[in-house]
């Protein structure tokens, strides 16, 4: 696509040798809206995906729970599709406890998918798996949220905050963050489209590692 200030964005498209197709006016719209105004020119999205190995790139155990860990990023869709049909689910972290745990066990930068989201009501986080699967444990945006009582949260400064208003921020990541110079797991709301790498947790499977 061809950006100039000032004026609206070209779209070219090109064949596989690089030979311009057509050229078009790109549309002021969301990426939903975005998607239909490709298809009505013959043409589909697909979402990137890169492939899972066949075993994990390191595992670690924690209170009856066993935890893989995947380098692979994806969408959370694809992420929790994997992570179920190895009979696991995404990561929650209901602890202090076990948020430590994970943070130093797995020494990664990239942002870990939360088994969490607002998709059923704007603004009231839930967890989708684990012993408090069903359950919010957090309402509101980082100016006027608050946790329900007894749940542990660990958003990132400034979250969640949906972009802003900007985009539809539904689901969640953990990431690797310094904080008052301390080094801990934070969460950003994210789309869920995002990509973002996999720790799949076990219930009750604590395997000799």
């Amino acid at each position: 696509m061809n950006w100039v200030p000032g004026k609206v964005p070209l779209a070219m498209f090109m064949d596989e040798q690089g030979q311009s197709i057509k050229e078009d006016f790109l549309p002021d719209a969301g990426a939903e809206d975005l998607t239909i105004w490709l298809k009505e020119r013959g043409f589909d999205l697909k979402v990137k995906q890169d492939e899972y190995q066949a075993a994990p790139t390191s595992s670690a155990s924690f209170q009856g729970r066993k935890y893989d860990f995947y380098e692979a990023m994806n969408s959370k869709q694809i992420a929790d599709e994997f992570a179920r049909s190895l009979g696991g689910r995404l990561l929650t972290l209901e602890t202090e406890a076990e948020a430590a745990f994970v943070h130093s066990s797995f020494q990664t930068s990239s942002s870990i998918w939360l088994a969490a989201s607002d998709t059923d009501q704007e603004g009231e986080w839930r967890w989708e798996a684990g012993s408090s699967a069903g359950s919010p444990f957090f309402t509101g945006t980082f100016e006027t949220g608050a946790a329900a009582e007894g749940r542990y949260v660990a958003w990132n400064g400034g979250e969640p905050n949906a972009a802003n208003g900007v985009s539809e921020e539904d689901c969640a990541v953990a990431i690797r963050q310094e904080k008052d110079g301390i080094a801990s797991l934070l969460w950003n709301d994210v789309p869920c489209r995002d990509r973002a790498a996999l720790i799949i947790e076990f219930d009750g499977k604590n395997d000799e590692l």
